[in-house]
């Protein structure tokens, strides 16, 4: 364990046991062996959130969750969640969630990108390789051509569908440079179910001819926060989990975005792809 994370790791592990019981931040600061300022300001620094932010937000999501797996009436899960009043629950709980407590009760389902995981050690030390703030680009429009297929809510890496896109590409490619590709990950309705909608591919023009078992993408214009990205595995999630779970939510915006994309320089013909440094952009709308 890396000594810098053991305070706020041991700090995370008290909030997490009073997750239904009377807590203060000056308990998870006791825990961490700091005086309340430089534990707050050292929790917020390598979390970047808030204790009182992480509480919350945690608390928030295991009621969430709580309403969703009991027939607990929602004043017994507030008070259980140690909130003082159900208008004060329902209040955090709509900002949160964007919507009323019987309302997520009522559709039998949460949107997983909505809910607060624990942070683990792990993503504390991705968390280092992950840009706080994202640049703005506008980025196409493009149109593509590859490959579509569905992926598990849980399934970040596209190699088996990149290697699909490049035994059909291969042949058509002028030479052994370097190509843009394009992976693109559609939140569809039911999606938590029923998986995302995914497409790889490279731009049409890229290629000589089209092969024929590729489908056509067009990529219209807009504005993304586009964050640099190391991989696609565990880089990968932990931006993703950065990006929905505490981006997101400090910028006013909602976690549920219909579309994320990834962007890199590619070679079809080399076993390198993973290692390749590259984008990974939410849409801005607007």
């Amino acid at each position: 364990m890396t000594t810098a994370l053991k305070p706020v790791l041991r700090a995370i592990d008290c909030f997490e046991e009073h997750l239904r019981a009377p807590v203060q931040v000056a308990d998870a600061a006791a825990a961490a062996g700091y005086s309340i300022f430089h534990f707050s300001r050292k929790f917020s620094q390598i979390t970047r959130q808030s204790p009182y932010e992480y509480l919350m937000r945690r608390r928030l999501s295991q009621a969430a969750l709580c309403l969703l797996q009991s027939e607990h009436r929602v004043l017994d899960v507030a008070l259980d969640f140690q909130f003082d009043t159900p208008e004060g629950f329902s209040r955090a709980f709509k900002k949160m969630f964007g919507q009323q407590p019987q309302q997520l009760r009522a559709q039998h389902t949460v949107d997983p990108r909505l809910l607060m995981p624990r942070l683990t050690e792990d993503y504390l030390k991705g968390l280092r390789s992950i840009p706080p703030a994202p640049l703005q680009e506008n980025i196409g429009p493009v149109d593509l051509v590859g490959w579509m297929g569905v992926c598990s809510s849980g399934e970040n890496d596209p190699s088996a569908l990149l290697e699909r896109v490049a035994e059909e590409a291969r042949p058509y490619l002028p030479g052994r440079e370097k190509v843009p590709c394009y992976v693109l990950t559609f939140y569809l309705r039911d999606w938590e179910s029923r998986g995302c909608a995914r497409f790889a591919g490279v731009p049409a023009e890229s290629l000589e001819k089209i092969p024929v078992a590729f489908a056509g993408k067009h990529l219209p214009a807009g504005k993304y926060a586009s964050f640099s990205c190391a991989g696609f595995d565990s880089a990968l999630k932990y931006s993703l989990s950065y990006i929905f779970h505490t981006w997101l939510p400090h910028a006013n915006l909602s976690p549920q975005v219909p579309m994320v994309l990834q962007r890199f320089q590619w070679d079809p013909f080399a076993g390198t792809r993973g290692a390749a440094p590259h984008c990974l952009d939410v849409p801005l709308g607007g």
